[in-house]
């Protein structure tokens, strides 16, 4: 379980690199024909919106990933959870926190993310913790 718990994190991670970001071919493996996303803004992306979307990003703020937790469900289907903290963006504009969660299911060809959505986190403390 650890292993798959420490693909999947750098699989996230990979999603999070400006040189897989802004590369339509290495995202189009990660990101599963019928994938969805539920933006922290509210907003609903499929695959080939988001692939467009990131084509065109020019500046991407980096993020740390916090409180990874893995759930297994099913022998080929996973759902990730975890928190991205606040960040200063590369124009100096605060980005607020997120949570975040993602499933991911092994193919064929490897794992690729089925699903993600995000949401704004308000009022955090330095770990990521949104306060209750």
């Amino acid at each position: 379980m650890k292993d798959l718990t420490n693909l999947i994190f750098d699989l996230e991670k990979r999603l999070a690199q400006p040189e897989v970001r802004s590369d339509t071919q290495k995202m189009s493996a990660l990101l599963a024909d019928d994938f969805v996303e539920f933006g922290a803004s509210g907003r609903r992306f499929d695959k080939q919106q988001t692939l467009r979307l990131l084509a065109k990003e020019h500046e991407f703020p980096p993020y740390e990933i916090h409180d990874f937790q893995l759930t297994t469900l099913s022998d080929n289907t996973v759902l990730v959870t975890y928190a991205i903290p606040a960040r200063t963006a590369p124009d100096g504009a605060l980005q607020p926190g997120s949570r975040r969660s993602s499933i991911w299911q092994q193919t064929d060809g490897g794992w690729q993310i089925l699903f993600h959505q995000g949401t704004w986190i308000t009022t955090e403390n330095s770990t990521g913790r949104a306060y209750g």
